[in-house]
């Protein structure tokens, strides 16, 4: 009986320290972080038209869903090939945008390096945002000039 006690006694004060330790702003953003992340390193396992849909519901989870990760995942989905999950294609005024694969691929292999090493979740996801930025072909009516 004592035990029980004890341990009762011990979860009722250990819960506002972990409250107060993810409070405001920043602790839930991290919170946020945390629950997609995992979420996120499974569609790095997956690949072709499986990875392209984890990205879509990765996005969409209410754990990632207007997160800036879920974002993040939301941009990725969009630029894949095959971007037809959820009766959703990626947005694009113009119709859709081109991007290198190989760009692509790269920004995928720093963003796993990045929620495998626990980097630093603001500037890790700011170096993916960018890298994808970059993937984008400027000028891609020069390609179809002989």
């Amino acid at each position: 009986m004592f035990i029980r006690l004890t341990l009762l006694v011990l979860l009722l004060v250990s819960v506002p320290f972990t409250s107060l330790a993810q409070e405001g702003p920043a602790g839930d953003k991290l919170a946020t972080y945390e629950q997609c992340a995992p979420l996120l390193k499974e569609c790095f396992t997956e690949s072709g038209i499986k990875k392209t849909n984890c990205f879509y519901s990765t996005a969409k989870h209410p754990f990632c869903e207007g997160s800036q990760l879920g974002e993040l995942a939301f941009k990725r989905w969009s630029l894949a090939a095959d971007t037809t999950v959820g009766g959703q294609t990626p947005p694009g005024l113009l119709g859709p945008s081109l991007y290198d694969e190989k760009c692509i691929s790269g920004c995928d292999i720093k963003w796993i390096g990045n929620l495998v090493a626990k980097k630093d979740p603001s500037q890790s996801m700011s170096e993916v945002q960018s890298c994808l930025d970059s993937c984008e072909l400027q000028n891609p009516l020069e390609m179809l000039h002989p």
